[in-house]
């Protein structure tokens, strides 16, 4: 590998998630009495599903939506420890000349994808795409595969509080937009929008050293690794975001046992469900 900036890419890792300025989530009263709201009117719609749940709280769900508003100034909602391990398996694949492009299932922002994209420049590499695929139309609903809080639940949730992203929704023009004011919007990034089921099969026959998948629910992440997995290179790295997720869970552990995967599962953020493994010779 070449020289490798690092200091660009930190800088990049700090911007795109707004540490420079944003050091912590403030939770106001408001927010809480929003989510009050919002509690009482799922209660009074499915109070079958919210007794499975007494631990949630007018406080607690406004702790955990912080950090989805949509009046953050950030690109991505991923933590740090998320960002500092797409960067170890990408000057992992990169030092050792694993060959493939760059794959980024799920970007919202598109935060992820151009710390990807970012990682390349900074070692000035000019073969390599980044693929950035996403609905760019937000999550489709949980099956039920998926749990019943992410069923019954979530989508009640993001109706009542519009002002958090809990849709995961982007428009393409405005993640295409996030690439340009990094300079980083050139012909080495290729958008690939609409739903996986549809268009992943498009991919067929490229080869991969990175696929990062964050979408979430049982079938998208199905999706994602039946068409892309086939596709990475010995050596190269899956990550998964939203493990935490039962049906992103189940989606994955069945995944590995059908194609009889014993890779070492790692864990790169704990509280936010996000885990990788290296594909071995011989794993499919």
């Amino acid at each position: 590998m070449r020289y490798y900036n690092k200091d660009y890419v930190d800088l990049l890792k700090k911007i795109i998630s707004n540490s420079i300025y944003e050091t912590e989530i403030p939770v106001t009263i408001q927010d809480v009495i929003d989510c009050d709201c919002a509690i009482n009117s799922v209660k009074s719609s499915k109070p079958w599903v919210l007794k499975q749940y007494k631990q949630i709280t007018a406080k607690n769900l406004a702790k955990i939506m912080a950090y989805t508003k949509k009046s953050r100034n950030v690109h991505t909602y991923v933590s740090r420890h998320g960002l500092d391990n797409i960067e170890v398996c990408a000057r992992d694949v990169l030092f050792n000349c694993i060959p493939g492009d760059f794959v980024d299932a799920g970007t919202l922002r598109g935060g992820t994808a151009i710390l990807m994209r970012g990682i390349l420049r900074a070692v000035s590499d000019s073969t390599r795409k980044v693929i950035v695929a996403d609905s760019f139309e937000g999550i489709p609903k949980p099956t039920m595969q998926d749990s019943i809080f992410d069923r019954e639940i979530w989508f009640s949730l993001a109706d009542a509080l519009p002002q958090y992203n809990l849709l995961c929704k982007e428009t393409l023009d405005s993640v295409r937009e996030n690439f340009s004011v990094y300079g980083l919007l050139d012909e080495q990034v290729e958008f690939l929008p609409g739903w996986f089921s549809e268009t992943l099969p498009d991919l067929d026959g490229r080869q991969f050293a990175i696929i990062r998948i964050d979408v979430d629910w049982y079938e998208s992440v199905r999706d994602a690794l039946r068409f892309l997995y086939p596709m990475l290179s010995d050596g190269g790295y899956i990550i998964i975001d939203d493990y935490k997720l039962v049906g992103c869970k189940r989606a994955v552990d069945e995944f590995r046992i059908k194609n009889k995967i014993i890779c070492k599962i790692n864990i790169a953020d704990e509280d936010n469900g996000i885990i990788f493994w290296k594909k071995t010779t011989h794993q499919l």
